[in-house]
């Protein structure tokens, strides 16, 4: 029987996580056909890939702006089949420094984001916020303020919970070559072997976003299912800018877009919708 040892997807370094392979192979490993080994180290290799990563962004997903989750990950799908296997997802907190300390302190290239659904009750202001608002920009590297890609859709309530207007907003920027809607994950996360990755502290319940480090030796029972995960890439991380206020016929094109089932009713809604208040970027 062989058994293969996964390499950390950060670090290359030999884990000392082991799967066991071959249970129903009777033959042992130096007399075995070369087709048969090359199944079972790539099986491995798998089994590795989709294990929690001991490094990575860990997103919590509800209802937003109005849409139930089931509706969000659908368009951000048509968003992600649009545009090269890249889309944007909406966060409230920043996370920027977290990321930056990864890829630098960490040599994290390849820092995944994994999504979760939450597990609390939506607040009542994201299942019927006051007002919508459709994000345009965002702020690059350089300080300079850029439209978003015209396939890119990112909306937020337009309020905070104290009926302020909503004046900050940001964006995941990442990539999947995978449906998000059909991804098949066995992992989930045990929020008892998470830690923020800069600070080593426990992950607060009220943390929807963060950068953490996951320890299987402080797990005691996984209790958070992955629904679908993704490569951060580019800048991985903006803030948003140029909110506009969706209201009347700009809201009701909103929700067609949003009712798109095929890549082309996105791609075309898209360029009408965003055209409408940035003439050029559908260009």
């Amino acid at each position: 029987m062989k058994v293969i040892s996964c390499p950390t997807s950060d670090s290359g370094q030999f884990s000392g996580y082991l799967f066991t392979i071959l249970k129903d192979v009777q033959s042992p490993w130096p007399t075995m056909p070369p087709s048969t080994k090359s199944l079972v180290q790539s099986t491995a290799q798998k089994a590795c890939q989709t294990r929690v990563p001991s490094v990575f962004c860990w997103t919590k997903m509800g209802t937003e702006a109005g849409q139930q989750l089931a509706d969000i990950i659908r368009r951000k799908e048509l968003e992600r089949a649009s545009g090269g296997g890249i889309f944007a997802w909406g966060i409230g907190n920043s996370v920027g420094p977290a990321i930056r300390y990864a890829r630098s302190t960490e040599s994290v290239q390849d820092l995944e984001t994994l999504f979760t659904p939450m597990k609390a009750a939506p607040k009542s202001i994201d299942v019927a916020p006051t007002s919508i608002v459709m994000w345009l920009g965002f702020v690059s590297e350089q300080g300079e303020t850029e439209l978003l890609p015209p396939h890119m859709l990112v909306t937020s309530r337009g309020q905070s919970e104290l009926g302020l207007q909503k004046r900050s907003h940001y964006a995941l920027i990442c990539k999947s070559s995978s449906s998000l809607v059909s991804q098949r994950n066995d992992e989930a996360i045990d929020h008892r072997a998470v830690r923020n990755l800069v600070s080593s502290n426990p992950v607060g319940a009220s943390q929807v976003t963060s950068v953490v480090r996951y320890s299987y030796s402080e797990s005691s029972g996984a209790s958070y299912p992955v629904l679908f995960r993704a490569k951060l890439t580019g800048q991985a991380f903006v803030r948003l800018a140029m909110p506009v206020l969706l209201t009347g016929s700009s809201l009701a094109k909103y929700r067609e877009v949003c009712a798109a089932q095929t890549r082309e009713e996105w791609t075309a809604g898209m360029m009408e919708l965003r055209g409408s208040y940035a003439p050029g970027v559908a260009s």
